[in-house]
């Protein structure tokens, strides 16, 4: 036998699943990995309100008011209001605007943590605080 030089490696696999979790271990919110099945953080997600109307009611001067407070919206408006609903899970917060609502100017907001009728300026002020960026995090720009 021939003394020879013998190397034992290992075989390094990288995957998506492990990229995501990196994501989350790195960016200090790996509770919400395990916890609500991969959903991004309010601050981090791409969309974090999506707008569902019930009926002929207009959103769009409502989703101007969440953008120009810095909030990343979508308006989904395709489909029964359960399928739109079930479409936007992993969407942090979902906003329904009915003739109810809007005869109240008021919107109808659902969290991953439940859900509350509030008026149109306190849901803009509520939703916005949610999505800002920890201190910790700089933001668009810096």
């Amino acid at each position: 036998m021939v003394d020879q030089e013998h190397r034992s490696g290992y075989v390094h696999v990288y995957t998506p699943a492990l990229a995501r979790r990196q994501l989350y271990e790195r960016s200090g919110h790996w509770a919400h990995y395990s916890d609500d099945d991969g959903r991004l953080p309010g601050w981090l997600a791409p969309v974090q309100l999506r707008l569902l109307s019930v009926g002929d009611s207009d959103v769009t001067v409502l989703r101007d008011r969440f953008v120009a407070a810095g909030v990343r919206v979508d308006i989904a408006a395709d489909g029964t209001l359960g399928r739109r609903i079930r479409d936007a899970r992993r969407v942090p917060w979902l906003a329904v605007v009915g003739p109810e609502e809007a005869a109240a100017q008021a919107v109808a907001l659902r969290s991953r943590h439940g859900s509350k009728t509030l008026p149109v300026a306190e849901a803009v002020s509520e939703v916005a605080a949610s999505v800002a960026p920890p201190p910790s995090v700089p933001g668009p720009g810096a």
